[in-house]
């Protein structure tokens, strides 16, 4: 398979596991190892289809899970249930490609930084991510609530990940995804019709937000357990609009395969399924490779942003002529299901109590992202 073949096929099956639930990188990164191609066009393949999914993830975020409780929705789907979910898509893939442009560009600095910044971060890890907790926690309006819903999310997750084969599926699909699935059927909302005018989006709304993104991931690179939504909410103004909001996450969640990539070659630590694949591949990542694995990302990330905007019109499309609320109920019994095949019978009731549990946030009025107790808590536990 030809090197250009190898992105372009990437760059489709990228798109395809973030359109498609319970499709995860991880499980085609996996598979793709037992295919005949070489190494170059595996590695290619694998880095592609990471840059991608990263960006298209944004389409299905945004017309997904709506709901009539604002606090239920990422600021996203609050765009689309007014009628702005192309914009909303929009500001987050221009934060992707934006972040993803200007982490590579900043390679030869990680590359000399990460060595000390892990070096001298480990004999205190443990008390950062302890007090980059107690900052999400009290930055809440309701704090003794958000500290309690952590706390019972942080021993579901001990419970959960030494008890399920393959665990990190159903655990997260129903925190994050199934519970938003859920509060949007109860809710019998659907979406409204969407602006189709094409809405420019300027570069002071975007441009400062992803240089924050880039940096807050290249810092938060060492804390463990820390995702897009809990950075952000750390290092994000509580005046920041909404639009910048969506780049900065959009940069958040798309640079972390470029630090992984670094983080790999650097150090030697494999930081996600894809960066598995490629250490199985390659063994170790020399420069030479580091550079041309960054430039499939490049190329992938801006394919798939325009996929994504063309995508996204056809999902605006499709809510004005199908029940959303159905659609949103077919996607949750895919999930349920995806957690049966992938963790047995025991990742479907992990999966039932995540939905439960990944409710029980918008009730209690607190963020939805401190949900991820389910990982922070057992990581605190470990590096105790």
């Amino acid at each position: 398979m030809g090197v250009l073949v190898a992105a372009l096929a990437g760059v489709i099956g990228g798109v395809f596991c973030a359109l498609v639930p319970g499709l995860h990188t991880n499980l085609v990164a996996a598979a793709i190892l037992f295919l005949p191609l070489d190494v170059l066009s595996a590695g290619v393949f694998v880095c592609a289809l990471g840059s991608a999914r990263s960006v298209a993830d944004a389409v299905p975020s945004v017309f997904l899970g709506a709901s009539d409780d604002a606090l239920a929705l990422h600021p996203a789907q609050r765009m689309a249930r007014r009628g702005f979910g192309l914009l909303a898509v929009k500001c987050s893939v221009l934060g992707s490609l934006g972040g993803l442009c200007l982490a590579v560009l900043l390679v030869p600095v990680m590359m000399l930084v990460f060595p000390v910044v892990f070096e001298l971060a480990q004999p205190v890890l443990f008390w950062v991510l302890l007090g980059a907790i107690i900052v999400l926690i009290f930055q809440e309006k309701h704090c003794v609530r958000a500290l309690v819903w952590f706390l019972v999310c942080g021993v579901f997750g001990v419970v959960a990940l030494d008890s399920v084969r393959e665990p990190l599926f159903p655990l997260l699909s129903g925190m994050f995804g199934g519970s938003g699935l859920l509060l949007g059927m109860l809710s019998g909302v659907g979406l409204p019709v969407q602006a189709f005018r094409d809405r420019k989006v300027p570069l002071r709304v975007w441009g400062v937000p992803v240089g924050l993104g880039v940096l807050a991931g290249a810092v938060l690179t060492v804390l463990p357990g820390l995702g897009a939504s809990q950075a952000a909410a750390l290092v994000q103004s509580r005046k920041i609009g909404v639009r910048s909001f969506l780049a900065l996450t959009g940069a958040l969640g798309t640079i972390d395969l470029v630090i992984s990539l670094v983080v790999f070659s650097v150090l030697g630590r494999s930081r996600s399924g894809a960066i598995v694949a490629i250490e199985v591949l390659f063994g170790n990542v020399d420069v030479q490779t580091l550079c041309a694995l960054l430039g499939v990302c490049v190329f992938a990330g801006g394919v798939s942003v325009a996929l994504s905007l063309w995508l996204a019109r056809g999902y605006a499309r499709l809510a004005r002529r199908v029940d959303m609320v159905v659609v949103s109920g077919c996607v949750l019994g895919l999930l349920c299901v995806g957690s049966r095949v992938v963790s047995g019978g025991l990742g479907t009731v992990v999966f039932v109590i995540a939905v439960a549990l990944g409710v029980c946030g918008p009730v209690l009025r607190v963020s939805r992202s401190l949900g991820m107790g389910v990982l922070l808590v057992p990581t605190l536990a470990w590096l105790w």
